[in-house]
Parts: structure tokens; C-alpha cells; sequence
């Protein structure tokens, strides 16, 4: 993707040369337009420095005065669309390039687009074929093709927007099995585009220009993953994980920590997603009432070129996922008597729109629900909600309701909920219930309920059947203690398929690190999943521990003699670096950590917190 990239900024400076020609002496014109007060036209002679590479004349200008290299002249949305310009570019050529099989190239002959479409009907063909001849046949179409368009673009036969296009086609098929001389065409193509604009972020990145620190509040699926393949972009140039060559230690935590920051930023926004309404069995209790689904897109991960990732066993991995979604209670109230919905069939015609919000950055829970008919907003009889029950040593038992549906209002025992993700503390052992209001059915969801909190020791059994191996010492963030289950879950399970996941090593971290798994590679078999699958005397919210965590485990348990663990590795869900190759795990023969390959195969031992 990084090739990609700078193949975009290049189109970029193309686009800006077309339009005029940058003088050599242009940091003489920034530094008159600040003698002149001009702030315009400091602002668009540096963002056109900028934007063609000219960092012989932004030296000029940063070694004059570094403060014009700031948010008043390179603001966030500046530089986020230098990156996002590449994400809209790629889905360009991707969607140019995607012609239906079986038709004649609809194009005028010897052109690049002509190339291109007969470049993608025999890269098909040749994949869908097994015989030998017919390969080797398409295989010297390939190789036509490619020297021709490489030959088109360095006689400058081609416009300067058609030339980006083709060089990142050219990039984006990777032909690694063609011919030598031709891939050295093709690789030669793309060092001169990194050459060109290659260094523009990461000159202002060093420069003490940052990317947007906001983004819109809830954006949708087309915007999000836009931003997400920025923040991916941004990894691949700046590589926060990697020390420079002659780079401070300061800055080299700033680039980590500016990696940290975006990513908080873009996988903690909330997301707009169309969403399926099922209609269930009608029921008569409480006023009569239909049960109602909600499904969303299966959002799986693509290449450059729109195709599928595959996990080791050949399954799709997932973009994102929305934990809990099975467990919203969504109904619509109505009276079948005096209803005309029954004979209208009118719920063929909703349609619904859910946004998702994450509690931590990757891990997604539904927020709020939005449902038409037609182009009218449904919302009478539509009730929609979850209660959450956690456990507090300060308070006592915690009860969190959703609420999906604005302007509805709930009663939890007498205390109102309108909002979303309200908490309530349970003060005296009884039986609670939720209402609707006067508008609705009485009584929603009822329960039982103490407020008593019970407190634990190192190696005491814990309230899901696992063993209590750490007390942090006050309850916070929802949890004082770890336990761990009282058996393995695996004994040989891969970690992953070598998708890239920021995860953390700390104490804390092992809940939202396998979210963030499961958010970033969906429903698949490994270590994560184990954990996420996992369920022990009702007790469902089990999850892998992170590095820190599994010592705890290791200190805590193994030490003691307790837990039957084995003397092999254990997975932890720390990822090791910015990489997508290793992650850490611990050997429990002597309590050893390693950085060990994804997809070798290790015991798994599932942690919850309370």
C-alpha cells in the first residue's frame, strides 16, 4: 500500500504542476507574504511547496521561521486529504478497472484503458485456468501488455491523470511472476513516483505538522473506512515502530505516539451502518408485540485490488464486528386487531440505519437505532434496549441499560433512562424491572438482584468458576479482580493470520486487546476466539490476557501449584510491535516470554475481570 501512496501524492503533484509552475525562488515569496501580513497567501505558497516536494525551498522557510509550520498553515484537514486523496484515487481505479467477463474490450485499441481491461481479462483468465498452454499463452499477453503501458507512460503518451491511474494499477497487480525485465520496468515506475512525492508526509510529520485531532461524530461506512486506510498509510510511511537513523529518542516517541493518537481517534469514532430488520413471531404478551433482528453488513477486509482476505483456512476476515448484538431486545408494539400492518405486509418496506460506538478503540456496540418506512421515521411502538450487569466493590452491583430509540424513555425501578448507556447502582437486594412509558407495554425485563459485593483472595475460586489470580487493590474501570478458567482451552491454536492489530502489554488491556482482535479478523479459529466463545456457568465475557497479564497468571497460579497448567507456550493478545508476524506468549516451564511467529500453534488459557 505504501507504493500506492506515494503514487497518489505523485498524481497530486502532477495535478498541481499542470496547473502552474513553481519558482525557484518561491521561499522569497513566502517571506514577502509575511512581511506583507498576507496569512492566505503564506498559507497557499507553503501548501503548494508542500503538495510538488519542494523541500529545497521548505528548508528555506523552516530554517527562516519554524512557526509558520503550524496548524494556521498546514492545518489537519490539509493533510489528511493528502492521504485521503490516495483512498479515493485507489477506489477510482479499482471500480475502472472492474469490467464484466465476457464482453469485447469496449475501449479504442493501443489506448492505456485498453490495457488495462485486456491487462484484468487475462490476469482472470489465467487464474481460473489449470492447463499449462492456455497459462503460458495469457502469461505473454501479460507481459505485452504491462512493457506497453510502461512504455506509453515513459514516452509521456499518456495524460498526467490517466498516467496516475496506471501507474497504481500497475502497482496494485504486482505482477511477482512475470518476467524480470518486466518487473524491473514496473519496479523502476515506482521508485520514480517514491522519489517524487515519497517524503511529503513524513516531511511534515517531522516537521511538527499533525493529522486531523478530531473527526466528525458519527461518520459513515464509506468515510470511516476511508479514514482507517489513511491511518493504515500513515503507519506504512512513518513506521512508528522503527527507529531512525540518527533519530532522538523524543522523536521517535512522538511518531509512536502520534500512531497511538490516530488510532484511538478513527477506531473510537462511532459509524452510520445500513441494517436488516427481521421480523420474529408475533407475540401476545404485554400488549402483543413483534420481536425484531438486527443484522449489519458482513464488512470483510480487501487488497488494493478489491479482493477478499483470506485467512490460513481460506475464510474471509472481517473489517469490524459488533459485540452483544444478539442479545439487543428490539420490539414493535401494535394491536393486530386494529392494525392494517398485518394485511399490508407494510414492514417489507422499513428500513434501518444503526450506529455503532465503540467503548475502546475496535471493540463496537450497537448505540442507537434509526428505522423508516418509506421516507417516514417509524417510532411509535418500536422499544428497543439491553441491561448490562456488572459488579462494583464501591457500589455494589451495576446495572447498564441501552436505550436504541431517541426520544423514548424508560423506568428502571422508578430512576428514568433516556439516554444510552445509562448506570445504575443497586442499593438494596430485590427484584428490579424496566418499563416503557405510559405509551408502551408495562414491564419489559425484570430480575432479581443483590447489591452485596463479595471480596476475593490470590487462588480463591472466582464468581465464573475460574481461579482468582490478581486484586489491583480498588475497584475501577468496572473490575478489581482477574481470574482465569480452570482449564485450558486449547492446547495448540494459531494467534492469528498475520492481520496487522494494535494491541497493548498491560495490565488491563486483555479485554479490549481481544475486541480488537475479533473486531479486526471476525469469526475465525484462533486464540481470541477461543476466549471470545467461551462460556462457564452463564459467564460469557471471557477474554485472552495480555502479556502482563498471562505473567500475573504464570506468578499467580503456576507458581502456586494451581490451574493444571502444561509446561508449554501460551498465547498472550499482545501483538509485538507494529508488525503483523509475531505476538507475545510465555513458556510456563519456567515463566519465559517470547516474541513467537502468529501462526504457530500454543495453549490458551481464557481470563475475565470483575
Amino acid at each position: 500500500m505504501g507504493n500506492m501512496i506515494r503514487v497518489a501524492l505523485s498524481f497530486i503533484l502532477l495535478s498541481v504542476m499542470a496547473g502552474a509552475s513553481i519558482a525557484a525562488d518561491q521561499a522569497d515569496q513566502v517571506f514577502a507574504a509575511v512581511k506583507a501580513r498576507n496569512a492566505k497567501e503564506v498559507t497557499r505558497l507553503l501548501q503548494g511547496l508542500a503538495l510538488v516536494g519542494n523541500f529545497a525551498q521548505l528548508d528555506r522557510v523552516k530554517a527562516s521561521d519554524p512557526n509558520l509550520f503550524d496548524a494556521r498553515n498546514f492545518p489537519g484537514e490539509f493533510v489528511g486529504k493528502i492521504v485521503i486523496n490516495y483512498v479515493e484515487a485507489a477506489a477510482s481505479a479499482v471500480k475502472a478497472t472492474q469490467k464484466a467477463e465476457g464482453k469485447a474490450n469496449p475501449n479504442p485499441k493501443g489506448s492505456a484503458q485498453w490495457y488495462i481491461w485486456d491487462l484484468d481479462s487475462a490476469l482472470a483468465a489465467k487464474a481460473a485456468t489449470k492447463v499449462a498452454a492456455t497459462q503460458k499463452t495469457l502469461q505473454s499477453q501479460i507481459e505485452t501488455d504491462i512493457k506497453a503501458l510502461s512504455e506509453a507512460l515513459d514516452a509521456g503518451r499518456v495524460d498526467k491523470k490517466t498516467a496516475f491511474v496506471v501507474s497504481l494499477y500497475l502497482h496494485a497487480i504486482n505482477p511477482s511472476d512475470q518476467a524480470d525485465s518486466v518487473a524491473s520496468e514496473d519496479e523502476t515506475l515506482n521508485v520514480k513516483f517514491r522519489r517524487e512525492a515519497g517524503s511529503i508526509l513524513e516531511y511534515l510529520f517531522e516537521a511538527g505538522v499533525s493529522f486531523p485531532s478530531t473527526l466528525p461524530a458519527a461518520l459513515n461506512l464509506e468515510v470511516w473506512k476511508r479514514e482507517r486506510t489513511a491511518f493504515e498509510a500513515f503507519v506504512k510511511i512513518t513506521a512508528p515502530d522503527t527507529k531512525k537513523d540518527n533519530e532522538t529518542k523524543d522523536g521517535f516517541a512522538a511518531r509512536a505516539s502520534e500512531a497511538k493518537r490516530l488510532e484511538d481517534l478513527i477506531m473510537s469514532t462511532e459509524i452510520a451502518l445500513p441494517a436488516t430488520l427481521g421480523l420474529g413471531t408475533y407475540s401476545m404478551e404485554g400488549g402483543g408485540y413483534f420481536p425484531l433482528t438486527v443484522s449489519l453488513p458482513v464488512l470483510v477486509q480487501k487488497n488494493d485490488r478489491g479482493q477478499e482476505l483470506l485467512d490460513d483456512q481460506g475464510r474471509t476476515i472481517l473489517l469490524l464486528t459488533v459485540s452483544d448484538l444478539g442479545k439487543a431486545d428490539i420490539r414493535y408494539y401494535l394491536d393486530p386487531a386494529s392494525s392494517s400492518f398485518f394485511k399490508d405486509k407494510g414492514f417489507a418496506a422499513w428500513t434501518g440505519t444503526a450506529t455503532i460506538a465503540a467503548g475502546k478503540p475496535g471493540a463496537y456496540r450497537l448505540k442507537e437505532l434509526a428505522v423508516k418506512n418509506g421516507k417516514d421515521t417509524v417510532t411509535e411502538g418500536l422499544w428497543g434496549f439491553m441491561v448490562r450487569r456488572t459488579r462494583s466493590e464501591a457500589d455494589g452491583t451495576l446495572i447498564t441499560i441501552d436505550n436504541y430509540f431517541k426520544g423514548h424513555e424508560y423506568s428502571f425501578s422508578g430512576t428514568r433512562v433516556s439516554g444510552a448507556g445509562t448506570q445504575i447502582a443497586i442499593t438494596t437486594d430485590g427484584s428490579y424491572s424496566l418499563s416503557s412509558d405510559a405509551k408502551g407495554p408495562t414491564e419489559l425485563w425484570k430480575e432479581d438482584l443483590t447489591a452485596s459485593y463479595d471480596y476475593y483472595h490470590i487462588g480463591d475460586p472466582g464468581p465464573a468458576g475460574g481461579i482468582v489470580f490478581y486484586d489491583k487493590g480498588a475497584f475501577s474501570d468496572g473490575w478489581r479482580f482477574l481470574e482465569a478458567a480452570p482449564r485450558d482451552q486449547s492446547t495448540g491454536v494459531s494467534w492469528n493470520n498475520g492481520t496487522f492489530i494494535r494491541t497493548d502489554t498491560v495490565v488491563g488491556s486483555g479485554r479490549s486487546d481481544t475486541d480488537a482482535i475479533f473486531a479486526a479478523q471476525g469469526r475465525v479459529s484462533y486464540a481470541a476466539t477461543v476466549c471470545k466463545n467461551l462460556s462457564i456457568d452463564g459467564y460469557s465475557d471471557w477474554f485472552l490476557p495480555s502479556k502482563d497479564e498471562l505473567n500475573l497468571v504464570y506468578k499467580g497460579l503456576r507458581m502456586a501449584g494451581l490451574g493444571t497448567f502444561s509446561e508449554g507456550w501460551y498465547w498472550s493478545s499482545s501483538q509485538a510491535g507494529l508488525t503483523a508476524v509475531s505476538a507475545w506468549s510465555q513458556r510456563f516451564s519456567d515463566g519465559s516470554q517470547s516474541q513467537n511467529r502468529k501462526e504457530d500453534g500454543y495453549s490458551v488459557r481464557s481470563c475475565r475481570a470483575f
